[in-house]
């Protein structure tokens, strides 16, 4: 082979196995950016195209419709409006959303620093979806409790949503805690 063709031929591979060594820093950021990204789409198209687990509880209690006179549904199925649904979205929702933001802002932490508030800002959105689930379905429960009176399983009902409602003010402390989310600067 001609010296230019190995010339060319090794400047190229030392140029590509820059962008392509895992070990160089610049490709670590971009990993790190696009599994980040990976963290907020897939919660974010769960809550988008999730019918009535998606964005309907956030319109619903936004728009006043959660407050409105409406029946209240017992029953375990899944296709009406039940308490048992409201907190199995609830549930679901923070299987999903929990985590993605956890890693999330433990990867942001170990990125260029003008990336960690858009990141901590993205992930404060996400919360909205269980704070809405949780809204209502602690609405539907104390209107229970005030149509039928007070027994064990509702006050079982009453402590899920005192326990959710705890996770979710540590979890969003924990996403504000740190000096390196920048949100406190």
């Amino acid at each position: 082979m001609p010296r230019t063709k190995r010339k060319i031929i090794e400047v190229t591979h030392n140029q590509a196995g820059k962008w392509l060594d895992v070990r160089n820093a610049a490709v670590k950021g971009w990993l790190k950016l696009a599994v980040i990204v990976i963290c907020f789409v897939i919660p974010g198209l769960l809550i988008c195209f999730g019918e009535d687990a998606g964005f309907v509880p956030i319109k619903f209690l936004f728009s006043g419709g959660a407050f409105g006179e409406r029946g209240l549904i017992v029953g375990g199925a899944l296709d009406q409006p039940s308490l048992e649904k409201e907190i199995f979205i609830f549930a679901v929702s923070l299987m999903f959303i929990l985590p993605a933001m956890a890693i999330a802002q433990k990867l942001s932490r170990t990125i260029a620093p003008h990336w960690r508030r858009p990141i901590t800002i993205g992930s404060l959105l996400l919360m909205v979806h269980p704070a809405s689930v949780l809204t209502i379905y602690s609405y539907d429960i104390s209107r229970y409790i005030h149509a039928y009176g007070i027994t064990k399983q509702r006050m079982i009902g009453l402590a899920i949503a005192a326990a959710g409602y705890i996770l979710l003010v540590l979890f969003v402390l924990w996403l504000l805690r740190s000096k390196k989310t920048a949100m406190c600067q």
